[in-house]
């Protein structure tokens, strides 16, 4: 009964063996057909994640320290890098699978392959040595179509290790956010330390006991636990995808050398920085690492047309982050003035406002419209409007919505008619207290600068 029983697991594993490799045989068609919609699908992406990033720096960003906003810029050039891998590696599968059907229908048409000796405009010795350096077409079809499927496979593996960084990123973050909401805000940045510089000892700690258990490879025990110690972290990092990672990781790692997976690594590693550094810049609205031109502007204002700040040169959908005028050319005799209005605004405004207090018996809509007047009195003082260094009094401010990315903000209308026709200013705002998010040492006088022309209509 043993033996027929072994017998029946034996043939059944070979069964399921020959299934999978039957599989594998014709998978090029799934591949072709998912490598090109995941090709397609996936250039939004980079697009995707950056106006998710806006959304939470305009509507969700409570705080206004550094922490606030640099880890969920981490996250979000994590998830920008993966868009942009996923459509380099997506492209590739795709041309390098194309490139195979048509290998195979050439063979097909062709089934000799190569004939060295009928080679045309060849001499004798690049013949001899033609044959000695490549393949038959048969060969070459088959490791193309391994490469294939393989390049496949490492598409999701740097996916997952990217989503497991990100995952980290974000439970980093959501301790401090949360913590932060418990804690009273005058002990928010004390807090913001002691938690940083938990997570850092943490992180040392851990290394260095990695370390120290690589070094005793004798000891049984310490072969366990480092073992135990790896396979742990691994599980933490990638906690909903614990049990599909191994498959993928170990079986890469049981059939290269490890200075294949070295060079591999250090690549992926390489590519996987630069986008992180380019993105992240990109986020913050600086210059990327890609810029090749010496001799573009640094990023001063004064001298920069920022398409941001001009409702005729800006995306209609897109966010409203800092402020936009009309356009860079106005014809109007006024300048439509719009100041987004963000939830990390609510930490600075907290500390200029003064509180407002109204009789309970008065009017629901009474006390609407006095509660208003004062938040817009507070904001015409919070906010001093410049045209060419002279100050506007009393820009009159009204609580507008955008009506194209519907941004919450407010609206004033300036009249410039007073200015010569065709000639070129400067808008300037400056706040009574500075953006904490900004470094001292890079803080100007003015929050925003901003040129534009007027041109009076005749």
């Amino acid at each position: 009964m043993g033996e027929e029983k072994s017998t029946e697991q034996t043939t059944q594993q070979n069964h399921d063996g020959q299934w999978v490799k039957d599989v594998a045989r014709q998978s090029w068609e799934p591949e072709l057909l998912i490598s090109g919609a995941a090709a397609y699908a996936s250039l939004s992406l980079p697009d995707l994640f950056k106006s998710v990033f806006s959304t939470y720096r305009l509507d969700f960003m409570i705080g206004s320290s550094l922490l606030d906003l640099y880890f969920p810029a981490l996250i979000y050039s994590v998830f920008a890098s993966i868009g942009q891998i996923l459509i380099l590696t997506f492209f590739l599968h795709f041309s390098m699978r194309a490139f195979w059907v048509g290998m195979v229908g050439l063979l097909s048409v062709y089934p000799q392959g190569i004939r060295f000796n009928e080679i045309k405009y060849v001499n004798s010795y690049g013949k001899e040595f033609l044959k000695r350096k490549l393949t038959s077409v048969e060969e070459f079809i088959i490791r193309l179509d391994k490469w294939c499927s393989v390049l496949f496979s490492i598409a999701f593996i740097i996916v997952l290790v990217m989503l497991g960084v990100a995952f980290m990123y974000a439970i980093f973050f959501l301790v401090v956010a949360v913590g932060k909401l418990l804690v009273p805000s005058s002990l928010t940045e004390s807090y913001e330390i002691i938690v940083s510089s938990v997570i850092v000892a943490i992180a040392i700690l851990i290394s260095l006991t990695v370390l120290v258990l690589k070094q005793l490879k004798s000891n049984p025990n310490a072969e366990r636990w480092s073992f135990m110690l790896n396979y742990r972290m691994t599980q933490a990092i990638f906690p909903l995808l614990n049990k599909v990672t191994p498959y993928l990781m170990y079986t890469f790692y049981s059939n290269h050398s490890r200075r294949s997976l070295m060079i591999s690594s250090s690549l992926i590693g390489g590519v996987f920085a630069v986008l992180l550094v380019n993105n992240s810049n990109s986020g913050y609205g600086r210059a990327g690492v890609f810029e090749t031109r010496s001799y573009f502007s640094e990023g001063s204002s004064e001298h920069l047309l920022h398409s941001d700040y001009y409702e005729n040169l800006r995306s209609p959908q897109q966010p409203v982050e800092g402020l936009t005028i009309q356009s860079d050319i106005v014809k109007e005799p006024f300048l439509k003035l719009f100041i987004a209005y963000p939830k990390r605004l609510d930490y600075r405004l907290d500390k200029f406002c003064k509180p407002i207090t109204l009789d309970a018996k008065i009017a629901p809509p009474v006390k609407r419209a006095k509660q208003d007047a004062h938040y817009l009195a507070c904001f015409e003082e919070f906010y001093q409007v410049y045209i060419n260094k002279e100050l506007v009094d009393k820009p009159n401010f009204m609580f507008l919505e955008h009506p194209a990315s519907k941004t919450k903000g407010i609206i004033a209308y300036i009249p410039i008619d007073h200015l010569i026709s065709g000639s070129k200013n400067l808008l300037q705002i400056k706040t009574k207290i500075p953006n904490p998010l900004i470094k001292k040492k890079q803080r100007t006088a003015y929050d925003y600068s901003l040129p534009f022309w007027y041109v009076k209509e005749k």
